[in-house]
């Protein structure tokens, strides 16, 4: 870790090495990782999640919802983080 990373509240872990026998009877292979970023502290994941039903123009008042109708529904997630962020509904009759 550097101090940047730690002032950022991520970092990437990555690492090198290379293999090589030791009596030269084989070219040196390099090995390279770039694992996923990881967050060091709370406040690094920023994201706004906002939805609507997808039937806005639907008058309830003359057409109402019924028992087991489903209701049309969209969300839009916007990730201000540098981390992948994985959004799906925590209660109700969601499904992903």
């Amino acid at each position: 870790l550097t101090q940047a990373d730690i002032d950022r509240g991520w970092y990437t872990p990555e690492f090198a090495f290379t293999v090589a026998p030791v009596d030269g009877s084989a070219p040196a292979v390099t090995v390279t990782h770039a694992a996923a970023p990881v967050v060091l502290r709370d406040g690094v994941l920023a994201a706004t999640i906002t939805g609507a039903r997808a039937d806005a123009g639907r008058d309830l008042a003359a057409n109402p919802y019924a028992v087991g109708t489903q209701v049309p529904y969209t969300f839009r997630v916007d990730n201000r983080s540098p981390m992948v962020v994985t959004v799906v509904p925590a209660t109700g009759d969601f499904s992903p």
